[in-house]
């Protein structure tokens, strides 16, 4: 069983580092430092790699000094550990400096299982769902910091247990959790009621110029470089969720112009699969939150997507 081959390799071995996907969320940093914290208790030597800084809303997670954005040219590594990365490209803006083998930890169910050792639970809500097992395995004491991380990654991703990748496990699990003596009232503070002023109004401005298409079953929201150059932010995080809380939008999608690319990010309701669309332009995600990256130019992306999700059969019982 992969697990135990992980749990193995583990055991047996000394210096880890973990990389978590591009942009890292909520579950990437999470998953991270619970795992980080868990293989410090174990006496291994371990870093967190990632080039991008960590959100405002995540930025309270203690990262200790694991969290690093430059590494030594000849770092000496037992494994690289991914993190929430569904597929290499995730990974592309470390992963060529890197000569140890590969574990895979993920989620995901477009997980193209890229690892030489690879625990891929699509049933999970959370990546974080499959660290807490793992530190489990590992015999490992939950700390209360590795708790918080843990939480943090699991509520993020199941949007407060709002979505319907939450189980009867995810909610074990967060009892479990709870049962450490974690801040929730703190948690929930920095993660849901923490929005700087400036990203308010991006948000704001984005989400006025939004489109609606498939007699509103899509709606659609275009951020530009030069409006996050306006607003002096580049953190476009939760605006697709708003789309997709207006009643009669079952697909929400936002483009964003971002490091020379189109970003696609793309949410839905039931049982609209988002992931296969995704997949179609070489991305990842699950049914309901997927996404991928364009060579082509905003409008083009947009006249795709809109193509795309106008010949499925939207409920039309909600009014624009």
């Amino acid at each position: 069983m992969m697990k135990n081959s992980i749990v193995e390799a583990i055991v047996q071995h000394h210096d880890f580092l973990i990389m978590p996907h591009m942009h890292p969320d909520g579950d990437a940093v999470g998953s991270s430092l619970a795992l980080a914290l868990a293989l410090e208790a174990l006496g291994k030597n371990v870093r967190v790699f990632s080039l991008d800084p960590i959100p405002y809303d995540i930025a309270f997670l203690k990262t200790q000094n694991f969290w690093v954005s430059t590494l030594e040219a000849d770092v000496a590594l037992d494994y690289v550990i991914a993190l929430d990365a569904s597929d290499e490209g995730r990974l592309m803006d470390r992963l060529d400096r890197l000569k140890a083998p590969l574990i895979n930890i993920d989620h995901h169910k477009t997980n193209t299982g890229y690892g030489a050792l690879n625990w891929v639970d699509e049933t999970a809500s959370a990546t974080g769902e499959i660290i807490f097992e793992l530190i489990k395995a590992l015999d490992v004491p939950l700390s209360a910091a590795m708790a918080t991380a843990l939480y943090v990654a699991i509520s993020t991703d199941t949007g407060s247990f709002m979505y319907a990748n939450t189980t009867k496990r995810t909610h074990l699990i967060a009892g479990e959790l709870l049962g450490l003596g974690i801040d929730l009232e703190g948690i929930n503070r920095h993660l849901y009621q923490n929005i700087p002023m400036n990203k308010f109004r991006l948000n704001a401005y984005v989400l006025e110029k939004a489109e609606f298409h498939a007699l509103g079953g899509l709606g659609l929201a275009v951020v530009q470089a030069e409006d996050m150059k306006r607003f002096n932010c580049t953190n476009t995080d939760n605006i697709v969720e708003a789309l997709r809380n207006i009643d009669s939008v079952e697909v929400a999608v936002l483009v964003v112009e971002r490091d020379g690319l189109v970003k696609v990010s793309m949410r839905s309701k039931g049982a609209v699969d988002v992931s296969e669309i995704a997949l179609k332009y070489k991305g990842g995600g699950h049914v309901n939150a997927a996404g991928f990256s364009s060579e082509l130019g905003i409008e083009e992306t947009k006249d795709r997507i809109i193509k795309e999700f106008s010949a499925i059969g939207f409920r039309t019982d909600h009014h624009q």
